[in-house]
């Protein structure tokens, strides 16, 4: 069974970005996705928190970081949720140094 390359391990993901810049949170999302695609179990599901909102961003992060050191406690034997979890939105970055024609949703 092919297993990937991080099968055994476990993750989870803090998405801080901003939603003045068209590819907010792309980075996290991918970086989630892959790694569940390379075996990795998700403990927790991915928080994302938009640096223009600092009250609820500042106590989203507080409570993320609660919930990890929970989860460490713990075993995770499968994904708490998929790498959807809270979106899945991933949008093309537009680019002339990586040559993208333009914007849209990546492999759209």
């Amino acid at each position: 069974a092919d297993e990937g390359v991080l099968a055994g391990k476990q993750h989870c993901v803090l998405g801080y970005g901003s939603t003045d810049y068209e590819t907010f949170q792309n980075c996290p999302r991918l970086t989630d996705k892959l790694m569940g695609a390379l075996g990795s179990k998700r403990m927790l599901a991915r928080v994302e928190v938009d640096e223009n909102e600092t009250l609820t961003g500042d106590e989203a992060v507080a409570k993320w970081a609660k919930d990890v050191v929970a989860a460490f406690s713990k075993t995770c034997k499968s994904d708490v949720c998929d790498w959807t979890v809270p979106e899945d939105q991933i949008l093309d970055k537009k680019s002339d140094l990586v040559g993208s024609s333009g914007g849209g949703v990546a492999g759209a």
